[in-house]
């Protein structure tokens, strides 16, 4: 719910290219991960936007992509958020949370 809202706040939409496959995981966790990496996708994304969600299958490996329209951060900031117990309050505009979500992911 708090993503459909946040979606619809910036008026942006969520277009899916999800294949149908066979794979074996924690539904649970990988909801979990997807619900964060759309809304983060959402926050940091230009209103208006599309926010796409795609899957490709390489063997038994699956590789979700979830993808914005919105300002592009550097490399060096992109390192940083990476890695747990970083918030870049430059970047992020927060103060909130331990800096876990994208590690998480």
């Amino acid at each position: 719910k708090d993503v459909r809202d946040l979606l619809n706040k910036k008026s942006q939409r969520l277009i899916t290219h999800l294949p149908a496959v066979h794979v074996e995981a924690d539904v649970r966790l990988i909801k979990q991960v997807m619900l964060r990496l759309i809304h983060n996708a959402s926050k940091f994304g230009s209103e208006g936007s599309e926010i796409s969600i795609q899957s490709e299958q390489h063997g038994r490996h699956l590789r979700f992509m979830v993808i914005n329209e919105g300002p592009q951060l550097p490399a060096s900031v992109m390192e940083k958020i990476a890695k747990p117990f970083y918030i870049d309050e430059d970047v992020m505009y927060h103060s909130t949370g331990l800096g876990l979500g994208l590690t998480i992911c």
